[in-house]
């Protein structure tokens, strides 16, 4: 079986909160080369968050295997986290996500969307320009990156 018939996507509920929580912390902490804390961000910020993304899992199989959440902004959707569980990835999970969420803004009439990775993480920057993401803007330590759906 190969993970694209694996892979699904579930909005999360508020009973999901705890669990991306902790994910998001991993991603900065993976992002930022910190451990990961609740200085990085606070559970009050993290549920400011959570009312203004939609929030979803990621499963292969009936197993948790990551995060996706994005926002609407005033002309292109954004992707405020990706996160896949180091066991799940390098198996095309990533790539089905970044599709799930292209997808889902295309059916909203969004022309445009849009990504932060960081510099240092060559993995998501490499998926993200096979992706056909783009480099719009950069500093010492991230990349907003843009695609123009073609649908």
């Amino acid at each position: 079986m190969t993970t694209e018939e694996v892979v699904s996507f579930r909005l999360a509920t508020d009973d999901d909160r705890q669990y991306i929580y902790e994910r998001a912390l991993d991603n900065l902490a993976n992002n930022q080369g910190q451990m990961a804390s609740e200085n990085a961000l606070s559970w009050n910020d993290f549920l400011l968050s959570w009312h203004a993304t939609s929030n979803y899992l990621v499963y292969i199989g009936d197993q948790k295997a990551g995060v996706l959440r994005w926002e609407r902004g005033s002309d292109a959707m954004h992707l405020t986290d990706l996160y896949i569980a180091k066991p799940f990835r390098r198996c095309g999970a990533g790539s089905m996500a970044l599709n799930f969420f292209e997808e889902y803004a295309a059916s909203q009439g969004f022309q445009k969307v849009s990504l932060l990775v960081d510099t240092a993480d060559r993995v998501s920057l490499q998926l993200a320009q096979n992706r056909g993401y783009d480099i719009e803007r950069k500093d010492a330590r991230r990349a907003l990156m843009v695609k123009r759906p073609t649908r």
